[in-house]
């Protein structure tokens, strides 16, 4: 699908505006690369195998955002999507799968292409209606042909916690510059999310590792809305949270900005450091980083709306508070009361 020229030309100007260096082909967001003749693409912001979910865009290279949809983001849509998965669609995620072969023996499969079946029996699992909807195959065991009805299956569905972080994360940074551009990713904030998205892309081996964003453990949570309110979704309709401690907005010190992002009928947000006054990056850091390690740490939380290039503020914060049984999967989820 082919990219929107004059936003390519906007954002092109615009971080020449802010860096003095003129663009040959596009800088990208994340590793800050400018590479003449790569490819471009519109590049998602959550991945497009989500059921429901913003399919909001930003200019991206193309083996930048195949990079991340093809290694850690399946981790993400595997857990996001679970609420409408089947379970034929589970043994397809399945990591392990083991089927009781007729005499009871317990069969350990695998998932391979047809080059597998110069060595290996190949097994059809069965809709009710007769269709195939996966075919594994099986470790060093061959059963006779034949159909065999009411066999057992077992399989263990695996999630990686860094790779459903580094994802959110991902999603976070694009949507921020989305809404700001070069002034995200450039600033120390913005640069801190980045540097950490690079570190997993400069990896050769693109497995999902913690270390990467363990600064940033526990960005991710999910909202409760016990009340019936609901809060509207930041790609979808610009909302947005500010984070002050030590104060009010005008007395206190900001030091966090939460995106929410509505998937599969659930809020998903992401807490990205930030900062408001020029030299006050590292105090905000500090803040932010206790933040992480205390969700219940007290401060004043704000919903923001952004329009029209501008975050609107509202007056008064919110009322929050921890749910009491958190997710031990993603972190602790926060719940306006």
């Amino acid at each position: 699908m082919a990219i929107d020229a004059t936003e390519l030309q906007r954002l092109n100007l615009q971080y020449r505006d802010l860096t003095g260096q003129t663009v040959r082909n596009y800088v990208c967001p994340i590793t800050l690369q400018d590479r003449p003749g790569e490819e471009l693409c519109k590049g998602h912001i959550l991945n497009q195998s989500l059921v429901k979910a913003s399919r909001a865009h930003v200019i991206q290279y193309k083996d930048v955002d195949n990079c991340f949809g093809q290694s850690i983001e399946p981790h993400l849509v595997k857990w996001l999507n679970l609420p409408f998965a089947k379970p034929e669609d589970l043994v397809k995620m399945a990591k392990t799968l083991t089927i009781t072969g007729p005499d009871g023996q317990k069969i350990d499969t695998f998932w391979a292409n047809k080059a597998a079946k110069e060595k290996f029996q190949q097994i059809g699992l069965y809709r009710p209606d007769g269709s195939t909807f996966a075919s594994p195959f099986l470790k060093n065991v061959k059963l006779p042909p034949g159909q065999y009805k009411q066999a057992e299956i077992v399989w263990n569905l695996t999630l990686s916690n860094a790779s459903i972080l580094g994802s959110l994360l991902k999603a976070a940074h694009l949507a921020m510059f989305r809404m700001i551009g070069y002034s995200w990713v450039l600033n120390p904030a913005g640069d801190k999310v980045r540097r950490a998205l690079v570190g997993f892309l400069n990896e050769k081996e693109k497995g999902p590792r913690l270390e990467h964003f363990r600064e940033f453990y526990q960005a991710n949570s999910e909202i409760f809305n016990h009340g019936g309110e609901t809060m509207k979704d930041t790609l979808q309709a610009g909302t947005l949270l500010f984070h002050y401690a030590n104060g009010d907005r005008v007395t206190g010190e900001m030091f966090a900005i939460t995106l929410v992002f509505s998937v599969n009928d659930r809020l998903t947000t992401v807490t990205l450091p930030s900062y408001e006054n020029d030299g006050h990056y590292f105090p905000a850091l500090d803040l932010y980083q206790q933040f992480l390690k205390n969700r219940a740490m007290p401060h004043n939380v704000y919903r923001v709306q952004f329009s029209e290039g501008q975050f609107r503020i509202e007056a008064n914060p919110m009322k929050l508070a921890l749910a009491e049984k958190p997710d031990k999967r993603v972190g602790k989820p926060i719940s306006p009361a």
